[in-house]
């Protein structure tokens, strides 16, 4: 489809926009807003003629405003934010992109519509304007009690500037949530040096990989750490030389001031060709920062004396 007839030319998010793990205002919430009423209100045959010009980026700017809408629910309260993002849902082909996409979508609108009381409501109204599978799809979505963490990935956590979601891992959405502040101060880090693409799971786990694993006291440390989040981040992907590099961060909490620090140290020790680490200990919290690259035969972005640079950030995050 020729894009210039698509109703939503031009209407992109900018990347940050698409992370849920911070709130950013987007200019484009209103636009694509604007068209999910205009569409809302038309007949069928009109809605349909109008639906025939999205294209997939357009249909993917959709999931991008449904996902924000639920955020927004859940930052305002307001439930007007339910019914946009399921009619942003309901304007989708599933013919044309992956349907889980929609799905998952779907899950994240659904739990912010039981949190104010009008996700059925909500997915029903939107389900009667949307196409068959679309229409299954979003009632199927309000079928049951949504799982976020353990059917879907994400964690709600209330943050210094609101709530906002983050990845789980393994569904340990609680596991590790005491330390979101500090991975938002890690992403920010990263996000103003060379790594803008970032993104946080809490409930992560430290792989022993990462640390000296000849080390038996540091083995013996790594079992019993009672929380984990991680931060990973990447160059912009236009960034020359630049492509497969990434810094990993792992932030956790050890059973002990000793146990953390000698985590740390086992971080320290285990440098090698394709990764350079450093660790840092204050008090029962401890940091590990891996520089890595996935490309064979290619030294990491970082070096021992290049990744020296963010263990003061490690520990003033920690503090």
């Amino acid at each position: 489809m020729d894009d210039q007839r698509s109703p939503l030319a031009g209407t992109r998010y900018a990347s940050a926009a698409h992370r849920l793990w911070r709130w950013v205002d987007a200019p484009q919430d209103a636009e694509v807003a604007d068209f999910v009423a205009r569409q809302a209100s038309l007949d069928v045959d009109a809605r349909t003629r109008l639906r025939a010009g999205l294209t997939e980026s357009d249909l993917y700017t959709l999931i991008t405003f449904a996902r924000r809408s639920a955020l927004a629910t859940l930052r305002t309260n307001d439930p007007s934010h339910v019914s946009a993002g399921f009619e942003a849902l309901a304007a989708i082909d599933l013919e044309k992109l992956d349907w889980r996409d929609v799905s998952w979508a779907a899950a994240v609108v659904a739990h912010a519509g039981q949190r104010v009381g009008v996700a059925q409501v909500a997915a029903t109204a939107a389900a009667s304007r949307a196409d068959g599978e679309t229409a299954d799809l979003l009632l199927d979505s309000v079928t049951e009690e949504i799982d976020l963490a353990g059917d879907w990935g994400l964690c709600e956590v209330t943050t210094a500037d609101g709530v906002v979601y983050f990845q789980t891992e393994s569904g340990n959405g609680v596991r590790g949530a005491d330390l979101g502040a500090q991975a938002l101060a890690v992403a920010g880090a990263l996000e103003a040096d060379l790594y803008p693409h970032a993104e946080i799971t809490v409930g992560s786990t430290l792989h022993a990989v990462w640390l000296d694993e000849d080390d038996d006291e540091a083995m013996r440390a790594l079992r019993g750490l009672s929380a984990v989040v991680s931060v990973h981040a990447e160059p912009a992907p236009d960034a020359d030389g630049r492509t497969g590099h990434f810094v990993l961060v792992y932030l956790a909490e050890a059973a002990s001031a000793q146990d953390a620090v000698v985590i740390a140290a086992a971080a320290r020790a285990a440098s090698r060709d394709t990764a350079v680490t450093i660790g840092v200990a204050v008090d029962r919290r401890c940091g590990v920062l891996i520089g890595r690259t996935s490309m064979a035969g290619t030294a990491p972005l970082e070096d021992e004396d290049s990744i020296a640079r963010f263990e003061d950030i490690l520990s003033q995050v920690l503090q």
